[in-house]
C-alpha cells in the first residue's frame, strides 16, 4: 500500500481456500505414497473421513476436528482407493483416491 507521503507498507502473505460447492476439499490426487494428503474443511468437527480400498474395507477414518488437516498417506499402499466425506449437517460424498 502507498501512503501519502510516499511511504510503502506491505503486509504478510496469507494463504486463502476457497470451498467452491462442497465443504471440503482435498487434495492432490493421485498422491505420491509417503507424501501428505492436504484435507481442508469449512468447519472443524462437522466431518468425518474415511478411506477404503477397492474391496470395500474401511482402512482409515478420522474425525476433522481441524479445519486444514495434513494426513501422511505412507500407511496406504500404493493402489486405488475410495473416499467418503460424512456430514453431520447434510450427506456424505465420496471421491476416488488414487495412491501411487
Amino acid at each position: 500500500m502507498n501512503l501519502s507521503n510516499g511511504t510503502i507498507i506491505y503486509s504478510q502473505v496469507e494463504v486463502v481456500y476457497h470451498l467452491d460447492e462442497r465443504p471440503v476439499l482435498i487434495y492432490p490426487v493421485p498422491v505420491k505414497q509417503g507424501n501428505l494428503l492436504h484435507i481442508i474443511s469449512n468447519e472443524a468437527g462437522r466431518f468425518q473421513f474415511q478411506v477404503f480400498d477397492a474391496q470395500g474395507r474401511l482402512m482409515f477414518e478420522q474425525q476433522l476436528n481441524s479445519n486444514i488437516v495434513n494426513l501422511n498417506s505412507g500407511f496406504l499402499a500404493k493402489g486405488f482407493y475410495w473416499y467418503r466425506v460424512l456430514d453431520s449437517k447434510g450427506k456424505p460424498f465420496s471421491s476416488k483416491l488414487i495412491v501411487y
